[in-house]
């Protein structure tokens, strides 16, 4: 009888076998650079739920492991992380997770960022921007600095020793030169005066001629014309001219538009002055009223005797009022009682005059006013 340990190792087998079958692999499992950014990609045909990738990075220099839901995965961290990862050579191992079991492994091809590494890609970078300008003695070519245009390439552990070559070739000729790390900005004059159109191209070394990074060429770029010192000059002082006078302006506007407002709300306040003066100005001011007492009819009469020659009113205060009493009194008793009754409250008699106004027609009428 065999004892129970000489199936563990045939069942363990079996189980693996059968887990690997169970899961499919993933396919076309590549690496893809574009400057700094480095990514693995691949394909799953049976998407399943709660289906996984192991990302396996296995570098000449270290070894790095995670899982994810997604196709793909950014290996730019890693790579990036310090000089031996950049220098190293590296390759990728995609597993698919799935319900307990895995498939089986899927590789990458190796690839590497450094020149004399042995490796299926060799991935370069982008040349910094450069600038060519024409002036009077030749052109010059100028880019900044790898070791300050790329803060990924500050975390170099031996930057003392490191420095830059870059060739630039034109039609005349093929010229190089290297620039250090703590220059911030590479420059290169050519010799020639002729506006020539260059290209250029570079290697980041770190002083053993065997830790080099390599940088594409550069299309094909032509100088810009150089600008004229007086014509600099001249534009700065018609700028500061400009700037001048439009504060001149703007001062003595802003003075104007002050010296206005106050005079507008002088004229204000004097037509305010005029319309409503004080209270003892206008009390001297109002004009005075005068009473006139009202105007009494005493008779009516149509009879022609007691109108004037001509026409006119007729002072009639001792007239008589009847017939058969006198034109210029009054029987006593009937003058007594007059006296009496004009008198009343008062301490003498007040006997209104009497005035005769012609109607017309014949019509007369009498009226009596004070005083």
């Amino acid at each position: 009888m065999l004892p129970d340990g000489a199936f563990t190792a045939p069942l363990l087998l079996l189980i693996s076998s059968v887990s690997a079958l169970t899961v499919p692999p993933p396919t076309n499992v590549t690496v893809s650079c574009r400057n700094l950014r480095v990514w693995v990609s691949w394909e799953f045909s049976d998407q399943q739920p709660h289906t996984s990738f192991r990302v396996e990075i296995q570098s000449s220099n270290g070894y790095f492991k995670n899982e994810t839901t997604e196709h793909q995965y950014d290996l730019s961290g890693f790579i990036w992380k310090s000089l031996d990862h950049y220098m190293g050579f590296h390759s990728v191992r995609v597993t698919a997770l799935q319900r307990g079991g895995e498939s089986q492994p899927v590789r990458s091809e190796s690839f590497t960022f450094s020149m004399n590494r042995m490796a299926d890609k060799h991935y370069a970078l982008e040349f910094p921007p450069v600038e060519v300008v024409a002036g009077d003695s030749g052109n010059t070519v100028s880019f900044p600095s790898p070791f300050h245009f790329y803060t990924e390439l500050k975390q170099a552990e031996k930057q003392e020793t490191a420095f830059f070559e870059f060739n630039v070739s034109s039609d005349q000729g093929n010229y190089t030169s290297v620039c250090r790390v703590t220059d911030v900005t590479c420059r290169y004059d050519l010799p020639h005066r002729e506006e020539q159109c260059v290209r250029v191209k570079g290697w980041l070394d770190y002083g053993n001629s065997v830790e080099r990074v390599e940088f594409r060429e550069t299309d094909r770029i032509c100088p810009s014309k150089s600008s004229d010192p007086h014509v600099m000059t001249f534009a700065l002082v018609l700028l500061f001219v400009l700037v001048v006078i439009i504060s001149v302006l703007t001062i003595s506007i802003c003075k104007v538009r002050a010296w206005t407002l106050e005079i507008w709300k002088t004229q204000k306040t004097l037509k305010a002055l005029d319309i409503e003066p004080n209270n003892e100005e206008h009390e001297l001011l109002r004009p005075v009223e005068e009473v006139f007492s009202p105007v009494m009819v005493i008779e009516h009469s149509s009879s022609s005797s007691l109108s004037s020659e001509d026409g006119g009113l007729q002072d009639c205060g001792a007239c008589v009022m009847e017939d058969g009493g006198s034109e210029r009194g009054e029987p006593e008793e009937e003058a007594a009682d007059q006296e009496q009754g004009a008198v009343g409250n008062y301490d003498r008699a007040h006997a209104p005059a009497a005035l005769r106004v012609d109607l017309g027609d014949g019509e007369v009428a009498y009226a009596y006013r004070e005083g």
